[in-house]
């Protein structure tokens, strides 16, 4: 259990300590619809505390600190299309192909906030050993080139949320080519 601070000292601003004798800290994050979001954690020590919610503010001014969005990427990847209006008929309907087959592997379902570079890897790795039912390579593996073209839009969907300050990074920049069995 952390130390308790003697009555009468008192703690930095955005710093308590609970009654378990952790130390919880709070930042803002900024503001949506008029509204203060806040940002929060906890630490054994009240050094710590002050450290970790140093780092908070020194990220949010840095840009560094989206604030929290329960957008999952499927809803995103589909704004993400919507805004794409130059796109020729053909191409549009790849890239809903390519990004729905990417959200059938669970994908879909995270928040597009939580997605780390290995949910990424993990849902091409899928994709690369799953055996096509439609389209001309029925009955074979994805090729290649398929995973490239998927890879490629995941990549430019989480780009536009970090453009838009959805996302701090991007998780599939360091995502590199799958290539099926």
């Amino acid at each position: 259990m952390a130390r308790q601070k003697p009555e009468g000292d008192k703690l930095p601003e955005g710093i308590q300590q609970l009654p378990s004798g952790l130390f919880m800290w709070r930042a803002t994050a900024g503001y949506r619809d008029g509204k203060q979001i806040k940002v929060s954690g906890t630490a054994k020590t009240l050094r710590s505390a002050k450290q970790d919610r140093a780092k908070a503010i020194a990220d949010r001014h840095r840009g560094m600190l989206a604030l929290p969005d329960t957008t999952t990427v499927r809803e995103y990847a589909a704004r993400w299309l919507e805004r794409k209006k130059n796109l020729a008929t053909n191409s549009r309907n790849r890239y809903t192909q390519h990004l729905e087959t990417a959200c059938k592997t669970g994908l879909g379902d995270l928040r597009l906030q939580s997605v780390r570079p290995h949910h990424i890897k993990d849902a091409l790795s899928s994709l690369a050993d799953q055996v096509m039912k439609y389209g001309l390579g029925r009955g074979r593996v994805m090729s290649a080139a398929t995973l490239a073209n998927i890879r490629m839009l995941l990549r430019a969907v989480f780009k536009e949320a970090q453009t838009d300050g959805v996302l701090a990074t991007n998780p599939a920049d360091s995502v590199k080519r799958v290539k099926p069995l």
